[in-house]
């Protein structure tokens, strides 16, 4: 069986301010997902990819399957 997952690198940077809006935080993962790390929240990350509400979520989260 092969595993499904969102093939992003994602963000696990919960105290950032933008997690709550953020694709590379929100999307789903599995148990072979991919992050990358920060050592500090930053102030303007390069690395954000705003998602504006659940049905845009659910869209990425479809489109980014592999």
């Amino acid at each position: 069986m092969t595993q499904i997952m969102t093939d992003i690198c994602k963000c696990n940077r919960s105290d950032c301010p933008l997690s709550k809006s953020c694709f590379r935080f929100l999307a789903e993962d599995s148990a072979y997902q991919a992050y990358f790390i920060i050592d500090k929240v930053p102030e303007n990350c390069k690395e954000y990819w705003p998602v504006k509400d659940e049905e845009e979520l659910k869209k990425y989260n479809e489109y980014w399957k592999d």
